[in-house]
Protein backbone atom coordinates (compact mmCIF):
# COMPACT_ATOMS: atom_id res chain seq x y z
CA UNK A 1 0.00 0.00 0.00
CA UNK A 2 2.79 2.43 0.86
CA UNK A 3 4.26 1.96 -2.62
CA UNK A 4 1.06 3.23 -4.27
CA UNK A 5 0.30 6.01 -1.77
CA UNK A 6 3.18 8.51 -1.70
CA UNK A 7 1.87 10.28 1.44
CA UNK A 8 1.87 7.05 3.44
CA UNK A 9 4.87 6.11 5.56
CA UNK A 10 5.50 2.52 6.57
CA UNK A 11 7.60 1.35 9.51
CA UNK A 12 8.31 -2.34 10.01
CA UNK A 13 9.51 -3.87 13.28
CA UNK A 14 10.91 -7.43 13.51
CA UNK A 15 12.48 -9.22 16.47
CA UNK A 16 15.28 -10.66 14.34
CA UNK A 17 16.64 -8.92 11.26
CA UNK A 18 18.24 -10.33 8.14
CA UNK A 19 20.85 -8.33 6.24
CA UNK A 20 18.16 -7.45 3.69
CA UNK A 21 15.86 -6.21 6.48
CA UNK A 22 18.63 -3.94 7.75
CA UNK A 23 19.19 -2.51 4.26
CA UNK A 24 15.44 -1.98 3.86
CA UNK A 25 15.23 0.05 7.08
CA UNK A 26 13.37 -2.50 9.19
CA UNK A 27 13.59 -1.61 12.89
CA UNK A 28 14.65 -4.29 15.36
CA UNK A 29 12.53 -5.07 18.39
CA UNK A 30 8.88 -4.79 19.34
CA UNK A 31 6.84 -1.87 18.02
CA UNK A 32 8.04 1.31 19.71
CA UNK A 33 6.70 4.59 18.35
CA UNK A 34 9.51 6.38 20.17
CA UNK A 35 11.87 4.89 17.55
CA UNK A 36 10.02 6.72 14.77
CA UNK A 37 11.17 10.30 14.49
CA UNK A 38 9.54 12.53 13.73
CA UNK A 39 5.98 11.42 14.42
CA UNK A 40 3.87 13.51 12.02
CA UNK A 41 1.27 15.42 14.02
CA UNK A 42 -1.17 16.04 11.14
CA UNK A 43 -1.76 12.41 10.17
CA UNK A 44 -4.35 9.75 10.82
CA UNK A 45 -3.28 6.90 13.12
CA UNK A 46 -4.95 3.50 13.36
CA UNK A 47 -4.03 1.19 16.25
CA UNK A 48 -5.24 -2.40 16.36
CA UNK A 49 -4.45 -4.85 19.14
CA UNK A 50 -5.15 -5.81 22.74
CA UNK A 51 -6.07 -3.18 25.33
CA UNK A 52 -2.62 -2.72 26.86
CA UNK A 53 -0.94 -2.34 23.48
CA UNK A 54 -3.47 0.25 22.32
CA UNK A 55 -3.16 2.24 25.54
CA UNK A 56 0.63 2.32 25.27
CA UNK A 57 0.69 3.47 21.63
CA UNK A 58 -2.13 5.98 22.25
CA UNK A 59 -0.21 7.58 25.12
CA UNK A 60 2.97 7.88 23.04
CA UNK A 61 1.06 9.58 20.21
CA UNK A 62 -0.65 12.01 22.61
CA UNK A 63 2.68 12.76 24.31
CA UNK A 64 4.16 13.55 20.87
CA UNK A 65 1.42 16.08 20.14
CA UNK A 66 -0.97 14.06 17.97
CA UNK A 67 -4.60 15.21 18.35
CA UNK A 68 -7.03 12.74 19.92
CA UNK A 69 -9.30 13.19 16.87
CA UNK A 70 -6.50 11.83 14.64
CA UNK A 71 -6.22 8.51 16.51
CA UNK A 72 -8.55 5.58 15.85
CA UNK A 73 -8.28 2.12 17.35
CA UNK A 74 -9.81 -1.33 17.29
CA UNK A 75 -9.41 -3.68 20.21
CA UNK A 76 -9.06 -7.42 19.92
CA UNK A 77 -8.08 -10.15 22.29
CA UNK A 78 -9.51 -12.92 24.46
CA UNK A 79 -11.61 -10.46 26.47
CA UNK A 80 -13.65 -9.65 23.33
CA UNK A 81 -14.38 -13.28 22.40
CA UNK A 82 -18.01 -14.25 22.97
CA UNK A 83 -19.03 -17.62 21.57
CA UNK A 84 -22.33 -18.09 23.41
Amino acid sequence: MAETHPNMRQHIFYDALTEKDKKDGVIQGPLDLNKIDPIPKKSQYYICGPTGFIAQQYKILIDKGVAVSDISYEEFGPQSLNLN
